[in-house]
């Protein structure tokens, strides 16, 4: 799933597998949704800009409340040598979180 934000962490764009995966509907994206709505690290907030070509964990929280383990891939996006928001593929790794356990 695909989504990006900008330099404050506002969702900006998102796939329609990131809405179906998440349980949100375009029109609660477009009311204002922040990452921090949607993700939550293990120690502490979110820091934005600091994950610029990392993998890190994170948890993903659905509209429901429900989560899963997910793991984030973060690359920045620059205009005018700025940086002005973040594109970020997420992939849910529940399953194979599950499948390590067994």
């Amino acid at each position: 799933m695909v989504f990006e934000t900008d330099q404050f962490g506002n969702l900006t764009y998102v796939t329609g597998n990131w809405l179906k995966s998440f349980h949100y509907s375009s029109e609660d994206v477009e009311s204002g949704l922040n990452i921090s709505n949607v993700l939550k690290a293990e120690r502490g907030p979110i820091v934005l800009g600091n994950e610029s070509s990392k993998s890190l964990e994170y948890t993903m929280v659905r509209k429901d409340g429900t989560t899963s383990p997910s793991i984030v891939y973060t690359n920045s996006i620059h205009r005018e040598n700025k940086v002005m928001g973040f594109r970020r593929t997420i992939i849910d790794v529940s399953k194979r979180k599950k499948a390590h356990k067994v």
